[in-house]
């Protein structure tokens, strides 16, 4: 099963694992991934199967992206793909994959890309 992890200033405070059709994201109460700022929506983005494959929808009064593109309809994630969702990055692993591996330096965030 895939699972989410979640990020907060380049570090991961959640990691949930998708074991239903869907997932909702949003800081109301019946969400499964709770994220506890005004700017989140109540129900801020769905992450749900289908077919063979899984796609995220927006929700939000404030956008969703996945990786550079804002959602203007639900989009296919592939593993590896990134939600932003108002100072939270929301990574769509496959099951057993190890987490971003984030290298701070003064003002410079690296990500670790080649990292198994």
């Amino acid at each position: 099963m895939p699972r989410l992890d979640i990020y907060k200033d380049h570090e991961l405070t959640l990691q949930v694992e998708i074991t239903g059709p869907e997932i909702r994201i949003g800081r109301g109460s019946d969400c499964q991934v709770s994220l506890p700022v005004p700017e989140v929506s109540r129900l801020h983005a769905v992450i749900r199967a289908v077919g063979r494959g899984w796609e995220v929808a927006n929700h939000g009064r404030n956008g969703t992206r996945v990786n550079a593109a804002r959602l203007e309809k639900p989009a296919p994630l592939i593993f590896g793909d990134r939600i932003y969702i108002d100072g939270y990055v929301v990574v769509f692993q496959a099951d057993g994959a190890p987490p971003l591996a984030f290298h701070r330096k003064p003002g410079v965030v690296t990500v670790d890309l080649d990292r198994p």
